[in-house]
């Protein structure tokens, strides 16, 4: 039975959010960060990337982070960004062209994390967690949130749907994008026990996104030894998830024939030749391999079911296992110069995209996305996936909450 904890957030004054808020998500070239701090002087930018005022080299980044702690004072001394008064819970919606995101902003704590009531699925990078946990030693603060979500709850999704009418919104805003943005705030005790009740009646959360924040954020709790344990985070119910798959991209390869690719992976699949196969139209039994000249759809048989640890079960390990390995021989997809990953959201163009450069020695192999039953499944049996096995939505807005940490 993981806790929720209110907390003060730090937020943005109304009239300067969207000119606050960062899709750190999305892929950014030095150049274009640099001059959105140069036009943007309130970019939460200047606080997640204060070394590209002074340089471009990754390697010296952290020792600039300092930098973007006084960047962040100086926010709050101008009033751009202010910290509420009340301990509050935070309800957060974000709507889309494709779908609609709720959840609750809440405090998580690390000795869950500790206890496997918040559960990963995937392994971290020691390197990249140290480097986050310097950031917040640094600066103070962390500005996203880690994305858990959780078995259905019926009832919570209900109190919810009866709470928000009794709530005004503090912000609501429609971003160039045009994705909306909507947060109430729930402030009155009686609501947030409520809250707190219902998440009490969850057996765990599980990471949806943002392992590496999870672990920054006990590191650093754990390093300075504070007594108050709490994380950041964005809590959403399963179904308020999308889940995406990652295609495989293989390149500088020699291309098999189809005679040898179906020799290779018989025992496994039927390997059936198909023409302009829609690789977001994947049933979960299937993949599809697509080369310049020919595309293969690979139906697994009932002989590749037979794993029983769950993490074995995903398509994505079966196709390292009974894909990769056998036919091109690539044993480590993790540290492989030949692999590059392309999310399923991007759609066949990103495929097409990649053969056109890799004419005669590229190879992308589609997926269907991992299920939440899956993750659940991983996540409980302490298992982790391969890399880059999910792309999950919604991906969060930094600088719209912000946790200070009592060191601040």
């Amino acid at each position: 039975m993981p806790k929720i904890t209110p907390f003060s957030a730090v937020r943005p004054l109304s009239d300067h959010t969207d000119k606050v808020m960062i899709n750190a998500h999305i892929p950014r070239t030095n150049e274009e960060v640099a001059a959105i701090l140069e036009e943007n002087p309130f970019s939460y930018l200047h606080i997640f990337k204060p070394h590209l005022h002074f340089s471009t080299d990754v390697k010296a980044k952290g020792k600039f982070f300092k930098y973007g702690r006084n960047y962040y004072h100086q926010l709050k001394e101008q009033g751009v960004l202010i910290k509420d008064s009340t301990p509050s819970f935070y309800i957060y919606q974000i709507t889309d062209k494709e779908a609609s995101y709720r959840g609750v902003v809440a405090l998580v704590s690390k000795l869950d994390y500790d206890q496997y009531r918040i559960k990963k699925h995937e392994h971290t990078i020691v390197e990249k967690e140290a480097m986050l946990a310097q950031h917040i030693s640094d600066t103070g603060i962390i500005g996203e949130p880690v994305l858990l979500t959780h078995h259905k709850n019926k009832g919570l999704q209900q109190y919810l749907d009866g709470l928000l009418p009794q709530l005004t919104p503090q912000t609501d805003l429609v971003l160039i994008d045009g994705s909306r943005h909507q947060i109430w705030i729930v402030d009155l005790p009686e609501h947030q026990q409520a809250l707190q009740d219902y998440y009490q009646q969850l057996d765990a959360f599980y990471i949806a996104d943002g392992h590496h924040r999870c672990a920054s954020m006990s590191k650093f709790i754990h390093d300075h030894q504070l007594p108050d344990d709490h994380m950041l985070a964005f809590i959403v119910s399963e179904e308020s998830l999308r889940i995406f798959p990652f295609f495989r991209c293989v390149k500088q390869v020699i291309i098999p024939s189809k005679e040898q690719v179906s020799l290779s992976l018989s025992p496994y699949f039927n390997v059936l030749e198909t023409q302009s196969h829609s690789c977001e139209s994947l049933e979960h039994d299937q993949m599809l391999m697509k080369t310049a000249t020919y595309e293969l759809l690979l139906q697994k048989k009932s002989s590749i079911e037979r794993q029983v640890d769950p993490a074995s079960q995903i398509n994505v390990s079966q196709l390292e296992r009974y894909v990769l390995s056998p036919l091109l021989d690539i044993q480590d997809t993790r540290n492989n110069q030949h692999i590059s990953f392309v999310s399923g959201k991007d759609g066949d163009g990103s495929v097409q995209d990649f053969l056109q450069k890799h004419p005669s020695d590229g190879i992308v192999f589609c997926l269907p996305p991992v299920t939440t039953r899956e993750i659940f499944a991983v996540s409980d049996d302490a298992s982790v996936m391969p890399p880059k096995s999910t792309y999950v939505e919604p991906k969060l807005f930094s600088g719209l909450f912000i946790l200070e940490f009592p060191c601040s």
